[in-house]
């Protein structure tokens, strides 16, 4: 999947007039055409109704209408949306609505999303619409569009957890990751309380590789996503995870924002994704379950077959950990390094 924006700004320049730039036209049937599946956020609002985000009847319906339309041009490759981006941090919203209480944003938030799951939904009824979309995985804002009765309008529940500004320089940033995890996990059992069924999709995650402040190595960047992708795993709550984001904005080295690729903007590959090509395809083959905890976390995966994939860390420094199996084996390191080896039947010692 891809997910990308049709701002409400650009598809509505005059009251009433939509027109579509082509630039959204190509990105959206050109990644379809790839076999690749959009998931268009709908946002921000539009000055012609007034500033920020709409809460009065005549810009509601306008943004009604506007959603309307963008999933009546689109509805035969885009069966995902998600309604709005990282709203319970301001984002999109005027300066006075930026100044809103929590509750406040939560309570105007959850009629934009109650009126665009009823646009959406009499276009295409098997669309699927994400909620929430937060800054953060923000577990407060979550609670209270679930009071407002957010759980009625929403398929799944987004959230953003970036974590890159607190994770620690070594090997794991063990206590953040097992923060997401927690969160991820708080708001799966919010759902269950209220009777629902809806699962998390986290729509933006990643960790930047710029010099200086919140950087991290490539290796650190590969490291992080084989950690967290397996801990969300094993939550068995988390359906999507999207990276963001592929490819680099940009060449400064010192620029955050320019960093978060998982390849530059050369095309030249980082290790992420080799790392994000290997764990996908492990955790596609089956639960994952936690054999071991103490200063190395060791995770296997068992297959229909019978087969095992162990995956493995250390939380500080290095370990050694014992993998209870024997045969021959390959071992991938996040680095893209890959080694088969024999294990005999007292099983293999690895050091990570």
């Amino acid at each position: 999947m891809i997910r990308d924006e049709v701002f409400w700004a650009e598809v509505e320049r005059e009251r009433g007039v939509f027109v579509f730039p082509k630039l959204y036209d190509d990105y959206i049937f050109s990644a379809a055409s790839m076999g690749l599946r959009p998931l268009i956020t709908l946002d921000f609002g539009n000055p012609i109704y007034g500033s920020g985000a709409p809460e009065t009847p005549e810009a509601l319906a306008a943004w009604e209408r506007y959603v309307t339309k963008v999933v009546e041009r689109y509805h035969s490759v885009v069966k995902h949306w998600e309604v709005w981006n990282e709203f319970n941090i301001g984002m999109g919203l005027s300066l006075e609505q930026k100044s809103w209480s929590k509750a406040k944003k939560a309570e105007v938030y959850t009629e934009i999303l109650e009126v665009t799951y009823r646009a959406i939904k009499r276009v295409d009824p098997k669309a699927m619409v994400l909620g929430c979309a937060n800054s953060g995985a923000d577990p407060e804002f979550v609670s209270m569009v679930i009071a407002n009765g957010g759980l009625a309008y929403m398929d799944a529940i987004s959230i953003h957890p970036y974590i890159y500004w607190h994770t620690d320089p070594s090997p794991s940033g063990s206590a953040y990751l097992s923060l997401v995890q927690e969160r991820v996990e708080l708001i799966g059992e919010m759902v269950r309380a209220k009777g629902g069924s809806q699962t998390v999709w986290i729509t933006e995650l990643g960790w930047p590789t710029n010099l200086g402040a919140e950087g991290h190595s490539e290796i650190m960047q590969a490291a992080y996503l084989t950690q967290l992708f397996t801990k969300l795993a094993q939550s068995k709550i988390v359906e999507a995870v999207f990276w963001y984001n592929f490819q680099d904005k940009g060449t400064n080295e010192l620029e955050r924002e320019h960093n978060f690729g998982l390849i530059k903007r050369d095309l030249s590959l980082k290790p992420g994704y080799v790392a994000l090509s290997n764990i996908t395809r492990i955790l596609r083959q089956g639960n994952v379950e936690l054999e071991a905890e103490t200063n190395t976390l060791l995770y296997s995966i068992e297959d229909s077959f019978g087969h095992k994939t162990y995956i493995a860390w250390a939380k500080t420094g290095t370990s050694s950990v014992l993998i209870p199996a024997n045969g021959k084996y390959t071992i991938k390191k996040v680095d893209g390094e890959v080694r088969v080896v024999d294990v005999a039947e007292e099983g293999l010692l690895l050091t990570v």
